[in-house]
């Protein structure tokens, strides 16, 4: 484990071409044993200790737990200390450590504990011209997850982000939407207005999520707006008992008017002023906002009622979400991707080379760590199918990569039976089978470095060489 290193004050940035570093003369130190013992980067040791740093970032980088100021301080030590090499040098180093750095950048702005408030971010993915006009102001926050500023975000994409003013401007069916008791006259008032313009509405109970706002509620209101360029949902948090007006009311977009399918969100806030209701947003009333994408790593996320039959509107939602396939989550001025994907690395259920190879044996060792022994070999080949079948739909063609995930959410997917779909798991497989999944990816949870050495990430982050290398200096 890598200790952290003071008074860093290096920016750098990811080029196009390659990696710039601006650093400060700064000292590495690394845990060697029982003991930390400071290890100098001298110029001519250079090749060797990039080999050996390799290894270090990426076992630091897969760390359980990690949060934005994490990986942003991994960021600085891996610019510190790789500065300390001579020019004729930066070559390699570029080319081995650039997986840790690009990966590291994605996850400080889209993988953050809670509470951080993803602001001081001084690494940008893109280095598009809306971007670098953020750096200068790292104080603001970053809390939805993006390299750039939520309010740049929302101005960005704000023409899919709107409510429709057919809505907005009617009070009416806005109190009657907002009425949890008064549901079934909002449905009908909606019905007979949109009905023949192709908007749809449907009201339902949520099966696990409770809403952000006052009302805590798992009732719903959801209106589908299709659209030839862009199709638009709109979620309303209500309390079908009672005639309280809840805060939260959110838009989720899909643009289809783009090569790849792009999903937007964004969190409205009502607020009851003198029996009108108005809008502002969730950031500027609640200060409140989380990575889009942690949540909805596969774009819009399915519907999943409290009653086992959902009804005939709910199905058609949730037709149309898995029709999408496939999804990004905006894109740069120049076309590239808001979210570079492709730098998260595998995802759950690879088991394709060259990096998931070990998925098979690390999902038979954690079986034996999780029920302290062995199961029948019919039952853990079962377990070892049903943890590589998420890759075969999420294989980041035919539905988005698992890259990024809260593990709560992943668990009761799989505890509930919702994933695998189609699947008749028993309870005890379920839960090992969630216990398990993430183990091909990255390793055990304990900080186990035989098993992380042997994940698909870790094999991603350290695929590129540094070089031929020297001895290193022997530790102070």
């Amino acid at each position: 484990m890598i200790t952290k290193v003071k008074n860093i004050s290096s920016v750098y940035t990811l080029a196009s071409l390659g990696l710039i570093f601006i650093s400060l003369p700064i000292s590495c130190k690394f845990n060697t044993g029982s003991s930390t013992k400071q290890i100098e980067f001298y110029r001519e040791t250079c090749p060797e200790s990039a080999s050996t740093a390799k290894d270090f970032f990426a076992l630091e980088l897969l760390a359980p737990s990690k949060g934005a100021a994490d990986f942003r301080d991994t960021l600085n030590r891996i610019s510190s200390c790789t500065k300390k090499l001579p020019s004729e040098q930066q070559g390699p180093i570029q080319k081995c450590l650039t997986p840790h750095i690009e990966y590291a950048t994605a996850k400080s702005f889209v993988f953050k504990k809670d509470g951080d408030t993803g602001s001081g971010i001084s690494v940008f993915v893109d280095q598009s011209e809306e971007n670098s006009a953020a750096i200068e102001r790292e104080t603001i926050p970053r809390k939805l997850g993006y390299p750039i500023l939520d309010v740049e975000y929302f101005n960005k994409f704000k023409t899919y982000l709107e409510i429709p003013r057919e809505i907005v401007d009617d009070q009416e069916l806005l109190h009657l939407l907002s009425t949890g008791n008064r549901s079934t006259e909002a449905i009908t008032a909606f019905r007979t207005k949109f009905t023949s313009r192709g908007w749809r509405i449907e009201k339902f109970s949520s099966r696990f999520l409770n809403s952000l706002d006052n009302l805590q509620t798992k009732d719903r209101i959801l209106i589908f707006i299709p659209g030839q360029g862009v199709d638009k949902w709109i979620q309303v948090t209500v309390k079908f008992d009672t005639a309280e007006i809840g805060g939260q009311f959110s838009v989720i977009s899909v643009r289809k008017d783009v090569a790849t399918k792009e999903v937007l969100f964004w969190d409205y806030w009502r607020l009851n002023e003198n029996g009108k209701i108005t809008f502002t947003s969730r950031l500027n009333q609640e200060g409140g906002l989380e990575s889009c994408y942690t949540c909805h790593s596969g774009g819009v996320f399915p519907i999943y009622t409290a009653t086992n039959q959902p009804s005939q509107e709910i199905t058609f939602f949730n037709q149309t979400i898995k029709a999408y396939n496939n999804i990004s989550y905006g894109s740069n001025v120049n076309g590239s991707p808001l979210l570079d994907l492709v730098k998260l690395g595998p995802g759950l259920g690879d088991n394709s080379q060259p990096y998931g190879s070990n998925h098979d044996a690390l999902i038979r060792a954690c079986v034996k760590d999780t029920i302290r022994g062995s199961l029948p070999a019919t039952e853990e080949d079962t377990i070892v199918k049903a943890s590589a079948s998420c890759g075969d739909c999420h294989d980041g063609t035919t539905r988005n990569q698992i890259q990024i995930f809260r593990p709560f959410i992943l668990s009761i997917m799989l505890k509930e039976g919702l994933m695998p779909p189609n699947s008749t798991l028993s309870g005890q497989t379920r839960d090992i089978l969630a216990s398990c999944i993430q183990w091909p990816l990255v390793g055990s949870p304990y900080n186990d470095e035989t098993f992380k050495r042997q994940s698909a990430l870790y094999r991603y982050l350290t695929r590129e060489s540094c070089g031929p290398g020297i001895e290193a200096p022997t530790p102070n």
